[in-house]
Parts: structure tokens; C-alpha cells; sequence
């Protein structure tokens, strides 16, 4: 209800916004163009249906992501539609297609640096396995060293159980872990 009573001054407050396309469809008005510009990112996650609501409020539209990023998916709704016991439905973590698969339509660019990783290994995998090499990845300036980058943990005795999705092995270890690094 503020937000329908007073979002005008809201706006005039605070000209920028980072919202979920959901947040924007359940609290802002349904104003058409209320937004100079409109920013999804990630957006090989947003499931179409869902962008719709932002992209009428906006007068201009970028859209960011990478197809070969995780795709939208089912799987934490379905997690919450069923019990723990299982069914071959809640297994069901099936992708969607998203709202960057329509805007393949449009004029695009694309990036092909990467610099997000503190650890060139981190993208290295990546770029090699699904961007043929194509990205320009710098290297890391901290020697490897084990806690940075990528470690191997052999886990014993591991066990996924498909109905419950867990692995209750694999969690101690974890929790182990986590608990000598003091976190």
C-alpha cells in the first residue's frame, strides 16, 4: 500500500532501484514506462512470464546474461510443492527457457572478458568447455596455495539419496570442515 500511495515520492528519493522481477510485479504500480531504463541481469535465470511485469514499467530494456549460465528452473518450487517422501515429480529439476532465449532476437554483444574470479582456475574449466577458450581471463596474482582457487576433497562412504536429495556424508564433511576454518 506505500508503495501505491507514495511512489512517486519514492522514486524522486531514490531515482534507482534493484528490485527481483517478482518484487517489482508484487510492489510497484502498474504503471506503464514508470522506469527510464530497465536492467536484468542473470538473465539466462528469469523465467519470461516472470520479466514481463518489469519490462511494461520500463520505457528502455537491457538484458545481461549468458545462455550458457544456469538456466530458470523448477526445482526450489517443486521442493516446496511436495513431502519428503518423495515422488518421481519432485525430481523434476527440468530447465526453462528464459527470458534471454527471446532476446536472442534482438541486437546484441558479447563480452568476452572475465574478471569476477580471484582465481584463474575458477573460470578456466569455463572457458575451455563452453567458450572454446574465447574468454580473456587474467591471471591470478596470489600463488596457489591450498584454500584458494580449487581443492579437492575426497568424501568416503558418500551417499545421495534421491528422495530426500541430500547426502548426509557429504553435509558432515562440510560442516567439518566449515567448523575447523571457523565459519
Amino acid at each position: 500500500e506505500i508503495m501505491q500511495k507514495y511512489f512517486n515520492t519514492l522514486l524522486d528519493v531514490m531515482p534507482c532501484w534493484l528490485c527481483t522481477v517478482m518484487d517489482i510485479s508484487d510492489n510497484m504500480p502498474l504503471i506503464e514506462g514508470m522506469f527510464d531504463l530497465v536492467i536484468f541481469d542473470e538473465a539466462s535465470q528469469i523465467f519470461p512470464w516472470d520479466a514481463i511485469g518489469s519490462i511494461y514499467r520500463g520505457k528502455q530494456l537491457i538484458i545481461c546474461g549468458d545462455n550458457k549460465q544456469r538456466p530458470p528452473t523448477n526445482f526450489f518450487q517443486v521442493s516446496l510443492d511436495h513431502d519428503d517422501e518423495g515422488d518421481e515429480e519432485s525430481d523434476d529439476i527440468s530447465a526453462f527457457e528464459s527470458v534471454l532465449d527471446y532476446a536472442v532476437a534482438y541486437p546484441h554483444k558479447r563480452l568476452t572478458w572475465h574478471y569476477r574470479s580471484k582465481n584463474e582456475e575458477l573460470i578456466a574449466f569455463s572457458n575451455q568447455n563452453f567458450y572454446e577458450g574465447s574468454l580473456t581471463t587474467f591471471p591470478s596474482a596470489i600463488k596457489k596455495k591450498k584454500g584458494f582457487g580449487i581443492d579437492f576433497y575426497y568424501v568416503a562412504n558418500g551417499n545421495y539419496k534421491k528422495n530426500k536429495r541430500t547426502n548426509e556424508v557429504e553435509a558432515e564433511k562440510i560442516h567439518e570442515f566449515l567448523m575447523d576454518k571457523g565459519i
